[in-house]
């Protein structure tokens, strides 16, 4: 199998290490010295980079507004969203009947508010709820302010910006029950890193700029910066949601842009399509890593096995690769579509 003209391993790369990052935000507790600093530290930059890369990836088919495309992309975020909670769902439920002190049951109310918020038994997709609706806000803005919209988009961050760093974000999201505070309450978070990545995507334009403008000069920039800002305090904390503030979203725009300028394609080509292969499965990951690691949990207390959590965390992500692997080589385009 040959990967696409224009393939970068890079991101590749960096999106399959911050899916191990989002396990390790559920199932460690960031404890730890020497490179496990630096795993807890990383840990926190994981959806900032997602979201970031999401739009940078996508810019082609957003401002084409292409009714099929864009109907593809809008299929490809809803499938997963719509179909995971129902798995989750059903199994922990099979499991409470068995075991009910592990107290993993959900009621009809829960799965009503995972499908609508992304937001209770499987948590962590209310990412792919703030997706959906950011990517339907930037076809609305592109299709509607064709010459201007890049504007529209300055003005929406800086508002966004305004909106955290008032606190007005917080006071308007933060009373609100569990399943709605964090799902609407990220959005002016992650609106940001998806002007970012779309406006880096734009300004690449039709040449690989990575390789074109001294990408070694960008990688040292990149290096530097992150050590700067994880050994000293350059950016003010503001209370939020998670995602708040100018820290994690210029670390975010660094990371991207170290792991895209690092020269990857010239590798061998075995060696690329290797790379490919080994980190196809993100999505398939994100959506069932909670799931897996419940499970996994269960089997461990049951047959009294103690595990440490960082080695919980790679067998979880092993896991997730295995059955996300045997569910893209059923022939049925719904199933690929849930892991790819």
């Amino acid at each position: 199998m040959d990967v696409k003209k224009g393939y970068n391993a890079g991101l590749d790369l960096l999106r399959a290490f911050m899916s191990f990052q989002v396990i390790l935000c559920h199932f460690w507790d960031g404890a730890g010295t020497g490179w496990k600093i630096w795993l807890d530290f990383f840990r926190g930059y994981a959806v900032p980079v997602f979201m970031l890369m999401s739009f940078f990836l996508t810019e082609k088919t957003l401002i084409s507004c292409d009714g099929k495309k864009i109907k593809k992309r809008l299929k490809r975020l809803l499938i997963p969203f719509l179909f995971w909670p129902f798995v989750y769902w059903f199994v922990f439920n099979i499991v409470n009947l068995w075991k009910s002190e592990y107290e993993l049951g959900c009621s009809i109310t829960d799965l009503l508010w995972q499908l609508f918020m992304g937001h209770t038994f499987n948590a962590a997709m209310w990412y792919q709820l703030d997706l959906i609706l950011l990517t339907l806000f930037f076809v609305g803005i592109l299709c509607f302010f064709k010459r201007y919209y890049m504007h529209i988009f300055y003005i929406c961050m800086m508002a966004a910006w305004f909106f955290q760093y008032s606190g007005w974000n917080k006071q308007l999201f933060g009373g609100l029950r569990f399943e709605m505070t964090y799902p609407l309450g990220r959005l002016a978070e992650m609106l940001p890193y998806a002007v970012c990545g779309f406006a880096m995507a734009r300004l690449r334009g039709h040449k690989d700029l990575g390789h074109t403008l001294v990408p070694g000069g960008g990688i040292i920039a990149s290096i530097l910066f992150i050590m700067l800002v994880r050994y000293y305090p350059v950016f003010v904390e503001i209370d939020g949601f998670g995602y708040s503030g100018f820290r994690r979203f210029f670390v975010a725009i660094a990371l991207v842009a170290l792991f895209y300028l690092l020269p990857f394609h010239k590798l061998p080509g075995a060696v690329l399509r290797l790379l490919y292969k080994s980190t196809r499965f993100t999505m398939g990951i994100y959506c069932m890593h909670l799931l897996v690691g419940q499970l996994l949990r269960v089997m461990f207390m049951e047959l009294n096995i103690a595990v440490s959590p960082l080695k919980q965390c790679v067998l979880i992500y092993i896991l997730c690769y295995i059955i996300s692997y045997g569910l893209s080589k059923i022939p049925v385009a719904f199933v690929q579509k849930l892991v790819e």
